[in-house]
């Protein structure tokens, strides 16, 4: 197993991961916090100008300002993500050549959380598609979302350097989740089920499952051709039960 394992350890990639969605992040929240520093400090010298310092009315736009810079701080970083959300990605890395150095492709990650509303037609007729008759009558769903953006690099071929083919046309990567915390928090909930079976009444316990509709949509834009492919995953307390394709 040892030796398959490092026979073809030449076939995977190992991400490089960029440092720029965090330095943006620490960037737009520092600008942020200056605007809301800006704001305090001007009420603040405000109240020291026309008030008695400790009187009432200070104390009052003192603590008007302190709230207020708060919130200010918390609109312009959710104003900053949305004005430039292809820059707030979560993650972004790059795959590379290990023998030569070359880019292979570079890679995007952006989690948002979605309502139907804001989700694309086809995706939500293809969500229904499980013929559940309540499906009308369940809670709004709330939609977590996550998209990969992949691009293929070019080859960077010199001019005295023949065609090496062929060139990278497609990567396969492999997504690990960790749902452990997710399981801690999940209710442990369980019921004790009776039934008669030939004048014998027997109990057997049924464990509540969760079900997790994962839609996955895969665009390539060379070709604007699109794929939707649906699968239920059904999860309880101890973890993944079965995961079934819709």
């Amino acid at each position: 197993a040892d030796l398959k394992k490092w026979s073809q350890s030449i076939m995977y990639l190992h991400p490089k991961y960029s440092a720029l969605p965090r330095r943006i992040g620490q960037v737009s929240a520092g600008v942020a916090a200056a605007i809301a520093m800006t704001f305090a400090t001007i009420a603040s010298i405000y109240a020291e100008n026309f008030y008695m310092k400790n009187s009432m009315q200070w104390a009052l736009i003192v603590i008007i300002a302190y709230v207020f810079k708060d919130r200010i701080k918390e609109w312009l970083r959710i104003l900053l993500s949305r004005f430039i959300p292809r820059l707030m990605a979560e993650e972004m890395y790059t795959f590379k050549s290990p023998r030569r150095g070359i880019s292979l492709a570079k890679c995007r990650n952006f989690v948002r959380f979605y309502t139907p509303d804001n989700i694309k037609e086809e995706i939500i007729l293809k969500r229904k598609k499980d013929n559940n008759p309540f499906y009308d009558l369940l809670p709004e769903e709330q939609i977590l979302c996550f998209t990969r953006d992949i691009q293929i690099c070019p080859y960077p071929k010199r001019k005295d350097e023949e065609d090496i083919q062929p060139w990278v046309k497609k990567l396969a990567i492999v997504d690990k989740i960790n749902i452990s915390d997710f399981l801690t928090e999940m209710e442990d909930v369980s019921a004790v089920h009776y039934y008669s079976s030939l004048d014998q009444i027997y109990s057997t316990e049924i464990i509540k499952n969760y079900n997790i509709h994962l839609i996955i949509d895969s665009h390539d834009f060379s070709t604007d051709q699109s794929e939707l492919s649906h699968y239920l995953v059904l999860i309880n307390k101890d973890g993944i039960v079965r995961i079934e394709q819709v």
